[in-house]
């Protein structure tokens, strides 16, 4: 008899053969997932324990370098899956490679019984996608604790090595402010008054934080070096430098992508209906890529900006104004100080008595091009603001 193919992998190009019967109860569990009443305390916090899992596996290794791609489930003590997700570029593969740790780990609640050795790895995680197991007793799954005593099961799968599909977990469910027993076994923190500062266990920073967020409300101190460099960059993007615009679109893109996923498709799908309408569609509220999963379209929208599509870069800049904004309204009048400073001086200027004519003429004379510039240096100008470690972490200037 001839052995399974194991089924997993974590290298480029990898096909996957499974089991129709198997597959039909992955997606099973998934439709679970969306189905689970989001009462029970541990499900409440999947968006916020995957979007935090995805910055911890994105920005969260030694000088705010990648540990890994890799895919995310969760599981309550009903033994339901409660939700999953994913890094853009981890394959749908790991979400199920942590169905199948969360199922191992709910039978024996036991962390002895996983196992970081690669060999062993190989075996179980074969033997689950080959329907001889029920489970995939390997590390990178942690249990919480919730409620009357309840177990819930967070998995992280994808890393080369076992350890760092712990490490990921488990920073993940320390940075979303669970605690984390001499037993490996995490709890939920006390439930805060309701008139208890949401912002108490961030650190302390110069004029504090937007209510409920880790957004700093005034601009923090960097070095003279920092602002140099920034500026710099700011100067090659109004020079019409493109491997500058495109750095910064595709940042933006990155970090709205990953930190407001909801916001910024909301944003996109509703530009995207406005070109279609403006291009003569009868309905452009029709979208043909309405099924297409976030993750896609952001990917394949960097792609589009890394390839010089100009209608891409358009599109993340507007949809840009609207997210800074959200954060940093304030700065929202640098915005326009920094567009009529890209504006050619030659460009028509009526008398200023006429201002409905000079508006039109200045509205002519911006270019889609101007408009990418402009809210490009305006990103750069608030992210150096108000997070310059993001900025230094995320390559857009040097250290």
């Amino acid at each position: 008899m001839a052995s399974a193919t194991p089924a997993y992998c974590d290298g480029e190009g990898c096909t996957e053969k499974q089991d129709p019967a198997k597959e039909a109860e992955y997606q099973k569990m998934l439709a679970e997932a969306a189905k689970i009443d989001d009462s029970c305390v541990f499900a409440a916090m999947k968006t916020r324990i995957f979007e935090a899992g995805k910055e911890v596996a994105l920005m969260g290794g030694k000088d705010g370098k990648k540990i890994g791609d890799v895919g995310f489930a969760m599981m309550n003590h009903m033994k339901q899956m409660v939700g999953t997700d994913k890094t853009p570029k981890s394959k749908n593969m790991m979400i199920k490679v942590s169905i199948g740790k969360c199922k191992a780990l709910s039978k024996t609640n036991d962390y002895k019984s996983l196992t970081s050795s690669m060999l062993k790895v190989m075996k179980r995680t074969a033997s689950y996608f080959a329907g001889m197991s029920s489970g995939i007793g390997v590390a990178g799954v942690l249990m919480v604790k919730y409620g009357d005593e309840k177990i819930g099961y967070f998995a992280t799968s994808g890393c080369p090595a076992p350890k760092n599909d712990v490490l990921i977990a488990r920073l993940t469910l320390l940075k979303v402010g669970l605690i984390e027993g001499a037993d490996g076994i995490f709890t939920l923190p006390a439930p805060k008054s309701t008139e208890e500062d949401e912002t108490a266990n961030l650190p302390k920073i110069k004029g504090g934080y937007k209510k409920g967020t880790d957004v700093p409300l005034i601009p923090q101190p960097s070095s003279g070096e920092f602002k140099v460099k920034v500026a710099n960059l700011k100067e090659q993007i109004a020079a019409g430098d493109q491997a500058s615009i495109v750095k910064v679109l595709n940042f933006a893109v990155f970090i709205f992508g990953m930190r407001h996923p909801n916001e910024l498709r909301g944003l996109l799908d509703n530009l995207e209906a406005v070109f279609r309408a403006r291009a003569g569609a009868e309905d452009g509220a029709i979208d043909p890529e309405e099924g297409v999963a976030d993750e896609e379209k952001f990917e394949a929208l960097k792609k589009k900006i890394v390839g010089g599509d100009k209608a891409a870069w358009y599109e993340i800049a507007v949809a840009a104004i609207s997210l800074i904004s959200i954060f940093h309204v304030d700065q929202l009048p640098v915005l326009m100080a920094i567009s009529e400073a890209l504006k050619d001086s030659n460009a028509p200027r009526p008398a200023a008595s006429e201002f409905s004519k000079r508006q039109l003429a200045l509205e002519g004379a911006q270019t889609e091009l101007q408009v990418v510039q402009t809210v490009a240096i305006w990103a750069v100008s608030c992210f150096a603001l108000f997070h310059p470690d993001i900025v230094v972490k995320m390559g857009l200037v040097s250290a």
